[in-house]
C-alpha cells in the first residue's frame, strides 16, 4: 500500500526528496513511509522491497527504521551506505557486488540477515546481534573475524574458510560450515541447539567440535582418521560417510559416545571384534582394552598411514 499524506506534508517532503526518490519509495514500500524531518531518513512502517532493479546505490535515499523486512537483493550494490539502522524482520542483500559490510550503520539492529552470494572477503561492519539467523554463505570469506556473537543460527557454508576462529560460541539453532577448506574445527561453537554440518571439508579429526549438538551431526566427505574431540551429546542422526574411518564403524563409535555417554575408549572397545584391520590402525590407540605396547604400535601405524594418504 502506498503512503498517504496531505498535500502540505507531501510538498514539504518533496523539498528534501526528488520526485524520482518519492516515486521509488512509493513503488517499493509495502505499507507506509515517512521522512524524518530531523534526520532526513525515510522510515518504513511495513516492508521495503527493491530487489532486482540493477541498483548501484539507494538512489541517494537514507533509511532509518523498518518495522518489517528490507530486501535489496539481486542488484549491483557495492556498498550498503544508506541502509536502515534497524530492521525488525529480515534484511536481505544477497546477490550483489559487496566485498564487505562496512556500509551498515554502527549499532545496526536486525531480526535476520542474509548477505549470501556476494564477493565479501571480511565481515567487518556486520551486526553483532542477530535475533534469528545470520547467513553469509557463498562468499570469499577466509576468516570469521567480526562475525556476530549473539545469533540463533549461523550459516557460513561455501566460503574459503580455513578456520572457525571468531564463530559464535553458543546458539539455539543450526551451525552450517560445509564446503569450506577447514582442516580443523577449532573455534567452532561449544554448544549447538540444532544441526551441526561440517561436511565436505578437509578435516582429519573432530577436535574442536561442539560437545553438545541438539539435532543432526554431519561430518561426511572429509579425511577424518581420528575421533578425538567427538561430541559428547548428539540427539539427532549422524552422517559420517566418505572419511578415512569406515562409515559403519565411525557412526557406531559416535553413537556410543554421543547418545549413550560412553568414552571414546569404551566405544572403540565395544566394536573392536567387528572392526576391519584398516579401522583398527586408526582407532587402536584409543582402545583401552589393549596393552600400552599394542596401542603404541597402532598409533605408529596410524601416523605412517596418514602420511601416505
Amino acid at each position: 500500500m502506498m503512503h498517504i499524506k496531505g498535500f502540505h506534508q507531501l510538498f514539504e517532503d518533496s523539498e528534501k526528496l526528488t520526485q524520482e526518490q518519492v516515486t521509488w519509495l512509493d513503488k517499493c514500500t509495502q505499507g507506509n513511509w515517512t521522512l524524518n524531518e530531523e534526520t532526513g531518513e525515510a522510515d518504513i512502517k511495513g516492508d521495503f522491497n527493491c530487489q532486482g532493479q540493477d541498483l548501484l546505490d539507494f538512489k541517494g535515499v537514507r533509511f532509518g527504521y523498518v518495522t518489517g523486512s528490507f530486501n535489496c537483493s539481486f542488484n549491483k550494490l557495492a556498498s550498503l551506505e544508506g541502509a536502515p539502522y534497524r530492521v525488525n524482520s529480515y534484511f536481505d542483500c544477497k546477490k550483489n557486488q559487496l566485498t564487505s559490510l562496512e556500509g551498515l550503520p554502527e549499532g545496526f539492529q536486525v531480526g535476520g540477515f542474509s548477505c549470501r552470494y556476494n564477493w565479501i572477503t571480511t565481515l567487518k561492519g556486520a551486526p553483532q546481534e542477530v535475533f534469528l539467523n545470520f547467513d553469509c554463505a557463498g562468499n570469499n570469506l577466509r576468516s570469521l573475524e567480526y562475525a556476530p556473537q549473539k545469533v540463533q543460527s549461523f550459516n557460513c557454508h561455501g566460503n574459503e574458510l580455513t578456520s572457525l576462529k571468531g564463530a559464535p560460541q553458543n546458539m539455539s539453532g543450526n551451525f552450517t560450515c560445509f564446503s569450506n577448506r577447514l582442516t580443523s574445527l577449532e573455534g567452532a561453537p561449544k554448544k549447538v541447539g540444532g544441526e551441526f554440518d561440517c561436511f565436505n571439508n578437509k578435516l582429519t579429526s573432530l577436535k574442536g567440535a561442539p560437545q553438545e549438538i541438539g539435532w543432526d551431526f554431519n561430518c561426511s566427505d572429509n579425511d577424518i582418521s581420528s575421533l578425538e574431540g567427538a561430541p559428547r551429546s548428539i540427539l539427532g542422526d549422524i552422517d559420517s560417510g566418505g572419511n578415512v574411518i569406515s562409515e559403519e564403524i565411525m557412526e557406531f563409535v559416535l553413537s556410543k559416545i554421543g547418545k549413550e555417554g560412553a568414552s571414546l575408549g569404551q566405544a572403540v572397545s565395544k566394536c573392536w571384534e567387528s572392526m576391519s584391520e584398516e579401522d583398527r590402525i586408526y582407532l587402536g590407540k584409543d582402545n583401552t582394552d589393549l596393552s600400552p605396547e599394542e596401542r603404541r604400535g597402532y598409533e605408529a601405524l596410524s601416523r605412517y598411514k596418514t602420511r601416505v594418504i
